[in-house]
C-alpha cells in the first residue's frame, strides 16, 4: 500500500515505542500519582515519618494538645533546596512560588485567622514553614535509541513537584508536625494561561491539592470548629481580608490628614459616627463632625503611628494605636507636637464594607528641647 511504501519499518517501530511510552506515562498519572521521595535536609524528623492520612509522609508530635491553636502564619515558601544543577528560570520559579504562597494562604483562611508573615506570633498560632524541594517541567520530547524526538509541543510527562513543610508552635518555635509529598497529578492536566506555568503544566492543580490537604490536616489536629467561634477576650476572629481592608482605611486616613483633606475623612465613616475629642463632649453624626472639622482642622506636617493593633470578630472591629503628630492649629504661627493613643470602632455594612463608627483619642503636648 501507499502507506507501507512511505513508512519504513523503523518508523513504525519508533512510533509504536513512543505510543507505548506515552501510554505508560498516562496510565501512571490518570488519577494523580502521589509518591514519597527522599526528603531534603530541611526536615528534622525524616526517620520518624510514616505514610500519612493527608500527605504521603507525615510526622506529628505525640501527645500534644493542639486545640488552642486558631491562628496561622505561613512563612515565605522556600526554594533553597531546589537542585542547583537544574537550569531553572528563576524568575519563573519565583512566580510559581508566589502563586503557591497565595493559594496556600487563601485556603487556610477558611479555618484560621491568617497573620501577616512579619507579625508577632503567640501560643495560639501555628507557624507553617513550607519548602519547594523539587520542580520538574513537563517534558516535550522522549528519548529513543539515545536521540531526542519532539512531540509537537504535547507533554509526554506532566512534570513533578515535591513539597515539604514544618509546622511549629508560634510562641516557642517547637516542632508540632512535618509533612512531605511529591505529586504528578495527570488527572488534572490542563492548559494554564500564566506565562510562568507554560513549562510546568500541572503545578496549579498540585498547589491547590497541597493547600487543601494542609487545611484538612490542621483541622484534624486542632479540631474542626466554626471559624467565627469566640476565641476569648481578644476576639481575634477577623478574616485576613477584613484586617487588610481596615489597614487600608487607616492608611488612607493618615494620607488625607497630611494632605489637609479633613472633610474627606467622613467618606471613611458611617453616617452615625461618633467623634470623641480629648476633654470634650462627643460629637454625633456626620453633619456635626463636618462642622467641627471646618472649625478646628489644623495643618498637619507629620504623623507617626506605632503599636497598631486590630482585633474583632464578625462585623465589628477595634483599632488601637499610639501616635505622635506635628501640626499648626488654625491661626497659629508655631507648630505643636503631641502624642497620644487612638481608639477606633468599625462596623462592616452589607454592600459598603468597613466604616468607622467611633473615633476617640487623647493627647499630651511634647516639649522639644
Amino acid at each position: 500500500m501507499e502507506f507501507e511504501r512511505k513508512t519504513p519499518l523503523s518508523r513504525i517501530f519508533f512510533g509504536f515505542r513512543v505510543r507505548r511510552l506515552g501510554a505508560l506515562l498516562c496510565l501512571s498519572s490518570l488519577s494523580g500519582c502521589v509518591m514519597s521521595r527522599p526528603q531534603s535536609e530541611f526536615l528534622t524528623m525524616k526517620t520518624a515519618m510514616t505514610p500519612g492520612q493527608y500527605f504521603a509522609q507525615e510526622y506529628v508530635v505525640p501527645n500534644k494538645d493542639l486545640s488552642p491553636y486558631h491562628k496561622v502564619q505561613v512563612k515565605l515558601v522556600g526554594l533553597k533546596y531546589l537542585d542547583p544543577e537544574i537550569n531553572y528560570n528563576w524568575q519563573e520559579i519565583r512566580t510559581l512560588r508566589d502563586h503557591f504562597q497565595g493559594i496556600l494562604e487563601t485556603k487556610l483562611t477558611e479555618g484560621y485567622l491568617l497573620l501577616d508573615r512579619e507579625a508577632d506570633t503567640d501560643a495560639e498560632t501555628i507557624v507553617i514553614e513550607p519548602m519547594l524541594v523539587f520542580l520538574s517541567p513537563a517534558q516535550r520530547y522522549v528519548k529513543v535509541d539515545g536521540r531526542r524526538h519532539g512531540t509537537a509541543g504535547i507533554p509526554m510527562a506532566t512534570g513533578m513537584a515535591a513539597f515539604e513543610a514544618k509546622i511549629l508552635d508560634g510562641r516557642t518555635g517547637h516542632l508540632l508536625a512535618e509533612v512531605s509529598e511529591q505529586q504528578n497529578d495527570g488527572g488534572n492536566l490542563k492548559a494554564v494561561t500564566y506565562d510562568a506555568f507554560k513549562r510546568y503544566a500541572n503545578t496549579e492543580a498540585v498547589f491547590r491539592k497541597w493547600s487543601d490537604q494542609m487545611l484538612r490536616m490542621l483541622r484534624s489536629l486542632t479540631g474542626d470548629r466554626p471559624f467565627h467561634e469566640d476565641f476569648g477576650s481578644d476576639m481575634s476572629g477577623l478574616l485576613i481580608q477584613d484586617v487588610q481592608a481596615i489597614q487600608e482605611i487607616h492608611k488612607t486616613w493618615r494620607e488625607k490628614e497630611l494632605a489637609g483633606k479633613s472633610q474627606e475623612l467622613l467618606d471613611l465613616c458611617a453616617d452615625d459616627v461618633t467623634w470623641i475629642p480629648p476633654q470634650a463632649a462627643p460629637i454625633l453624626g456626620k453633619a456635626q463632625v463636618a462642622e467641627h472639622l471646618r472649625e478646628t482642622t489644623p495643618e498637619v506636617s507629620s504623623i507617626m503611628v506605632t503599636d497598631r493593633a486590630i482585633r474583632g470578630g464578625g462585623s465589628v472591629a477595634y483599632l488601637t494605636s499610639h501616635y505622635s503628630k506635628v501640626f499648626r492649629p488654625p491661626g497659629a504661627v508655631l507648630s505643636q507636637t503631641v502624642m497620644g493613643e487612638n481608639l477606633w470602632v468599625l462596623r462592616k455594612f452589607p454592600g459598603q464594607g468597613w466604616k468607622v463608627v467611633v473615633v476617640s483619642w487623647n493627647q499630651v503636648p511634647v516639649e522639644l528641647a
